[in-house]
């Protein structure tokens, strides 16, 4: 059998060797894998330190408006509670269209205050403060006990809020009178609710001077009325 040309043989070895070359190199190395490790989604919520987060503990309770009773200019307002309570939260006197009525014979008018719709001297230091809130600024049990520690009263409960107050309706109004005179500081007051807020009419001072001005104070309830 002839053996093929040198020449033609080794142009064949040339081309198997070039052609291994341009694919995988022909030879026998180890083929190496590299795992890389997965990075980190960017959404991925960070670790939580010991005892979480805020948003795991739960919300303060909401403030409620009932818990927070209303002190006139010139009254002792109650104990503060712990910062941020009830006191941090300021109440802004009522705005907008005024309850109107008619002044008693004898009644002085003193000047008022940004938080006073009126003020009235009714002789012998007896005075009326016209104050007016929004909302119900502690509710009707709130403000009746606030005015019996006023007088010197002791508190009532829900049981004993009606033998406390009297009721009195006048041009479309119901009042709800509250007679503390019986204290050593005495106090006749009313609170009536009226386009979402709470109107007070108070008389405090001397108790001779309150008990002379009380049927007084109480016919002058009976004047107040809306806007006409």
């Amino acid at each position: 059998m002839a053996r093929p040309p040198f020449g033609r043989s080794f142009s064949g070895l040339l081309f198997l060797a070039g052609a291994c070359s341009g694919l995988t190199g022909c030879s026998d190395e180890k083929i190496t894998a590299y795992r890389i490790p997965k990075e980190a989604s960017a959404t991925q919520a960070p670790a939580q330190p010991p005892g979480g987060t805020a948003m795991d503990k739960p919300a303060p309770p909401a403030f409620n408006t009932n818990d927070l009773p209303v002190s006139a200019p010139g009254e002792t307002p109650p104990p503060a509670p712990a910062a941020g309570g009830m006191d941090s939260v300021p109440v802004q006197a009522e705005s907008g269209s005024s309850l109107l009525w008619a002044v008693p014979a004898g009644w002085l008018s003193k000047p008022g205050s940004a938080m006073r719709k009126g003020t009235f001297d009714a002789g012998g230091g007896a005075e009326v403060a016209i104050t007016a809130f929004p909302g119900d600024v502690g509710g009707l049990l709130g403000n009746v006990n606030r005015w019996r520690r006023q007088a010197g009263l002791s508190e009532v409960d829900d049981a004993g809020l009606a033998q406390a107050v009297t009721p009195l309706d006048a041009n479309g109004l119901r009042f709800f009178v509250v007679d503390a005179s019986g204290g050593a500081s005495p106090v006749v007051a009313a609170l009536v609710p009226w386009n979402g807020g709470t109107w007070f009419f108070k008389l405090t001072g001397p108790p001779a001077a309150v008990a002379r001005a009380r049927p007084a104070f109480l016919s002058f309830l009976g004047t107040v009325h809306t806007p006409r």
